[in-house]
């Protein structure tokens, strides 16, 4: 009901689901996570195909848990299944309305999975929506750690302050450094004035500069599809 009232009020716009799994029951090896039942007396195991339906598209979905890579990669699987599916069935259609050729259905059934696109798919007609983006805190075979220097929810903690985590991981690791803890801390309160906002104060360029950084990597590692749905 959540997934589906967050879609009505979004309506085009891209849904973020976030699911913090701290203390609940790892996902399963067929990509289920867990929820609360109606009455949050217990947890039930639901598919991330099925959360991902219900979300609708286009959407965003982050995954702070241990074995994150599990639910990423059954999804992936999913995905990949659905869509060879859709066209299967759509060629077949076609065949039946002989608007489609036998040799171009041929080529079409025997197109490798690899040729797939992660994003959208337009195919003669055929509309199949944009796959959501998935971040997963770690891989399938890996817990979140449990360092009580760190916080519990470090991959959030990443997402929303990777200034911060950044510059405390590159000190904790670095330990020749010998920076004191009391040092430390002060990455805790600003020591650069201003509002990450206004560009024109020093913060706001910091994290005008960040977000360039950011941008280009995304730019370098996501689908150009994902950029040409915010373009255009």
């Amino acid at each position: 009901q959540g997934c589906a009232e967050g879609r009505a009020l979004a309506n085009d716009k891209r849904v973020l689901l976030y699911y913090n799994g701290h203390g609940v029951p790892i996902p399963s090896d067929i990509g289920e996570i867990w929820f609360f039942n109606r009455n949050y007396t217990e947890y039930v195991p639901v598919s991330i195909w099925d959360v991902s339906n219900w979300l609708g598209s286009p959407s965003v979905m982050i995954f702070d848990c241990s074995a994150a890579g599990r639910i990423i990669n059954r999804y992936q699987t999913y995905r990949q299944e659905y869509v060879k599916t859709q066209l299967r069935d759509y060629a077949q259609m076609q065949m039946q309305l002989q608007v489609q050729s036998q040799a171009s259905e041929s080529v079409l059934l025997n197109q490798p999975l690899t040729q797939i696109p992660e994003g959208g798919v337009s195919w003669n007609g055929l509309q199949i929506e944009t796959a959501p983006i998935l971040f997963g805190a770690c891989d399938e075979g890996e817990i979140l750690p449990m360092n009580p220097e760190w916080p519990r929810d470090i991959f959030t903690s990443c997402l929303l302050t990777p200034l911060k985590i950044a510059v405390k991981w590159f000190v904790k690791t670095h330990e020749w450094l010998h920076i004191s803890d009391e040092v430390i801390q002060l990455l805790d309160n600003p020591l650069v004035g201003g509002d990450s906002t206004d560009h024109k104060s020093p913060l706001g360029e910091l994290a005008w500069i960040l977000l360039t950084v950011t941008d280009t990597i995304a730019w370098n590692v996501l689908p150009t599809g994902f950029f040409f749905f915010f373009f255009f």
